[in-house]
This record gives structure tokens, C-alpha cells and sequence, in this order.
């Protein structure tokens, strides 16, 4: 009977011990699966989007270009005779910038208005003749039908005439010229180029939540560079009536450039400063976007794994911007260690 007992607790103890093993195996595989997924996962330092309070006050910087800018072309052939304006030189309106031979033109012009002119005579005779029954209605319609003629012929050889005397079609200043005495033009050569600048343009790129508060004819302060800690005034010229592909408008202000004390050219670089209504945005540290300003994007954090998301942004701070779209408060945002991840990577935050 002793013997049938100790048996049994034999068989016992090594269930017991059986039992524990198993038990102790099973929680070291759990144990190193979660150590195996945590391994798999990249840390990462997360931020939670809250909306902020921003100024009203926007400023948004371009470059100054000539409200009118002109390549003047040829539109006749034949050799430069006269030139009269050259870089440099100040036009206006009709100005004569040069002079191409057109002795041949002129004697052309001669015979077509002689002729136009004996045609002229000859329908007002035709005219008269008809009521007497001198000659027929046909005779009549061909006399017409030649002046009509002659006085194309005629408009023609002015025009090319006219053609040969190249003028300013606006006023501005001659920014280069491409011609010598002696060249050869042809039509279409570029002869000229001239810039207007008594009115420059500057056109910016304005975030949505923000255009509704720009009107045509809005006065707007203007600041240069090369006149350090002076304003001059701008004028809102023509607001975009659609956005772009990142959700900005495009506003061209106008500036008169006819301060001899603060004098401008094509080509400064200027600021715009708008006064708006402060309003709240959702607003992201500047180093968590991954990629460029131009084209944002930055990883959100769903159920441990990282999510690749393009964003739009609007104004750019010191070390913050302004999301316009692609993102909403109290989602989690990837602030550090991104460029470890890819869509879809899993993440620890630390």
C-alpha cells in the first residue's frame, strides 16, 4: 500500500512540475513576443495639435515687377537708317526709336495714291453718266470695284510706310536694345525691350482663412529693404476668384513709384503688411514636417503605427506654422524621429 502511494506521489510531482514548466515556457514566449514587437518598433517623440491664437498681423514678402514690361518687335523688313533712342533712354507714347530705309515704300505710296486719287475721278464721273445714260450699270460696278481696289492698295503701302518709323507703344524706359545702324531687320526681330516703371506690381500668395478680408482698392503698407524703416503705400489691385493647389490666392498689389525720396526698380524685394482679425489655427512645430515647406506632409500616430499625411500650411513662424488643412487638434503628431519611418512603421513613443 506504501508502495501504491508512493507511486502516486511520484506521478504527482512530476505533473506539478510538468505543469509549472509549461506554464513558465508559455509566459517567456509571451514575454519575448512583446519584446520582439517592442524591438520592431521605432521610438519616436509625439506631439498633441492644439489650436492657438496668431496675430492679425501678416506679412508676406515678393518682388517688385513692372506693371508693363515690352518686347518690341519688328514688323517690317529692311536696313536701320536712323536710330534715335538707345538703353536707357526714357520714352513715352509715339516716342521715334529708329528709322528703317523706305525710299522704295515712299514711290510706292506715290503711284498707289495717284492711282487711288484717278479712281476717285473716274466713279464720280461713271456717277454722272449713268443718269444720261452714257454708259451701263456694269461699267459703274467696275469703276467702284477698282477704287475699292486702288484705295486697299493704297492703306497698304501706308501701313508699310508707317512700319518703317518704329515707335513706343508705351512709356516706360528702355531696359535694352538690339539693333546698331546698318543691321537688317526682319519681321518679328526683337528690336527692343521696354520696362514702365512708374507703377511696379507685387504679387503674393494669401492663405484662405485670410482672403475674405482683402478688398479691391485696400490700401496696403509697403517695406523694402533698400529704404530701411520707411513705408510706402500699396494698393490691392486684383484678388485671385480661385486658389491654387495649396489653397492660397493670388493678390496683386499696386504701387506708384513716384517718390523722387524713396525711388524703386523692378526687381526689389518688398513686404506687405495686412492687418486681420486674430483668429485661432491649428499651429505645428516646424520640425516635425518631413520634406519641404512646398510640398508638407508629417506622421500621425494611429494605434502605435505612423501614417504618412501631406498637409497644407499658411503662414510660416520662427519655429512654428500655421495648417490650414490635413490635420486637426488633438491628433498626435510625430515631432521627432521621423526619419527612421515610413508609412506604416510601428512606433513606441519616449
Amino acid at each position: 500500500m506504501k508502495k501504491i502511494i508512493g507511486i502516486v506521489l511520484v506521478i504527482s510531482l512530476i505533473s506539478i512540475v510538468a505543469f509549472t514548466l509549461s506554464s513558465n515556457k508559455k509566459e517567456m514566449e509571451e514575454t519575448a513576443a512583446s519584446l520582439q514587437q517592442k524591438s520592431e518598433s521605432i521610438p519616436v517623440t509625439i506631439t498633441s495639435l492644439k489650436e492657438e491664437e496668431i496675430s492679425g498681423n501678416v506679412n508676406l514678402n515678393g518682388t517688385l515687377e513692372p506693371k508693363a514690361e515690352l518686347e518690341l518687335m519688328s514688323e517690317t523688313q529692311g536696313k536701320v537708317v536712323k536710330l534715335f533712342k538707345r538703353k536707357g533712354d526714357k520714352v513715352s507714347v509715339g516716342t521715334l526709336l529708329l528709322e528703317v530705309d523706305n525710299d522704295l515704300i515712299k514711290a510706292q505710296l506715290i503711284a498707289a495714291k495717284a492711282q487711288f486719287e484717278k479712281m476717285e475721278k473716274d466713279v464720280a464721273r461713271f456717277e454722272k453718266l449713268i443718269k444720261e445714260d452714257a454708259i451701263t450699270e456694269r461699267d459703274l460696278e467696275d469703276a467702284r470695284l477698282g477704287l475699292k481696289q486702288a484705295e486697299a492698295s493704297y492703306k497698304s503701302i501706308q501701313k508699310k510706310l508707317e512700319d518703317t518709323y518704329i515707335k513706343s507703344p508705351i512709356n516706360g524706359v528702355i531696359h535694352d536694345d538690339y539693333i546698331e545702324i546698318g543691321s537688317f531687320l526682319s519681321p518679328g526681330k526683337k528690336v527692343y525691350d521696354i520696362v514702365d516703371v512708374s507703377k511696379l506690381k507685387l504679387e503674393l500668395k494669401l492663405p484662405e482663412s485670410y482672403i475674405l478680408e482683402v478688398k479691391e482698392g485696400q490700401i496696403v503698407e509697403i517695406n523694402t529693404d533698400v529704404h530701411p524703416g520707411e513705408s510706402i503705400e500699396g494698393k490691392v489691385l486684383t484678388i485671385a476668384q480661385k486658389a491654387d493647389n495649396t489653397l492660397k490666392y493670388s493678390v496683386e498689389i499696386e504701387v506708384l513709384n513716384n517718390k523722387k525720396d524713396l525711388p524703386l526698380k523692378a526687381g526689389m524685394y518688398a513686404v506687405a503688411n495686412f492687418q486681420f482679425t486674430p483668429k485661432a489655427s491649428v499651429i505645428l512645430e516646424r520640425k516635425a514636417i518631413s520634406g519641404s515647406l512646398k510640398e508638407p506632409s508629417v506622421y500621425v500616430v494611429e494605434n502605435e503605427t505612423a501614417k504618412l499625411r501631406s498637409i497644407v500650411i499658411g503662414r510660416v513662424f520662427d519655429d512654428k506654422v500655421e495648417v490650414i488643412s490635413g490635420l486637426k487638434k488633438g491628433e498626435k503628431v510625430v515631432l521627432s524621429g521621423q526619419i527612421n519611418l515610413k508609412d506604416g512603421t510601428k512606433v513606441t513613443a519616449i
